[in-house]
């Protein structure tokens, strides 16, 4: 299964076709999770980021009750082993029942960040990374937390694409590649 969160949220079974996911709150809380790659995120946390700050008094249960609805979702959609663990008092998304083009986007930075050496493997690596975006990372999202996350998330896109044409230019100039700043530059 594939989680996109680098433009609109999708969720993709092992067939490539959508998946459909519960709304709203339910959704802020896969982010969330997604965020948090192989980690435990609290129950509180992913109240705070599902509704802002002013949980209810229900709150612990109200995300119980997310989960489940996500892990319904994706038990429907062919999801084995299920990617949604708890832990203790919180929940993690599994690195290894489930792909995020966050995740994806983060290692082929890193991998052609490793790769400076090697001007032609840095531009791919780094042209793969920005090809996974979307549109607006969260786009569609209603969470302080995750528009806040979604800032910091278009500052590193801004930065690997920067790198990116700075390796490009290193290799060869081209025409193209001028055009292209200068788009990114109008932007």
């Amino acid at each position: 299964m594939e989680l996109n969160l680098l433009g609109p949220m999708e969720l993709l079974d092992h067939h490539q076709q959508p998946v459909v996911l519960p709304g709203g709150r339910a959704r802020i809380v896969l982010a969330v999770l997604a965020l948090h790659s192989g980690q435990a995120v609290s129950s509180e946390r992913l109240a705070e980021a599902a509704w802002a700050d002013s949980p209810p008094a229900t709150a612990r249960a109200q995300v119980q009750a997310l989960v489940s609805a996500l892990r319904r979702a994706l038990t429907r959609a062919g999801a084995a082993p299920q990617p949604l663990e708890t832990h203790g008092s919180g929940y993690l998304l599994s690195t290894r029942a489930l792909r995020c083009d966050l995740w994806q986007f983060s290692e082929h930075v890193r991998q052609g960040r490793a790769a400076a050496r090697h001007p032609a493997e840095q531009v791919r690596r780094l042209r793969f990374a920005l090809s996974l975006w979307r549109g607006a990372a969260f786009d569609g999202l209603p969470s302080a937390l995750l528009e806040a996350e979604a800032a910091r998330w278009e500052e590193t896109r801004l930065g690997v694409l920067e790198e990116c044409l700075e390796a490009e230019l290193r290799l060869a100039p081209r025409p193209d590649l001028v055009a292209e700043l200068r788009a990114h530059s109008a932007a």
